[in-house]
């Protein structure tokens, strides 16, 4: 049905979603780092070193990373 309105009126439905601006925040008690981007394809949700990639279109997860800093040994 949505699709059949948005190609008759020519005007697309946007979902009632609320937007959430970009921001960055470390929580107080815990001090975890919280953090939410956007780009042209997705928001990312990211939580201290993980983040969850979300499709700006439709809103589906579509996968996570996580940053992994470079391992260094001691040499003897």
């Amino acid at each position: 049905m949505k699709k059949l309105v948005e190609k008759s009126t020519g005007h697309r439905i946007e979902s009632t979603m609320a937007m959430i601006e970009p921001f960055a925040i470390q929580d107080v008690l815990t001090g975890i780092k919280i953090k939410l981007t956007v780009s042209k394809q997705y928001s990312v949700l990211s939580i201290d070193d993980r983040s969850y990639y979300f499709c700006r279109e439709n809103g589906k997860f579509d996968g996570m990373s996580s940053y992994f800093p470079p391992y260094h040994t001691k040499e003897a």
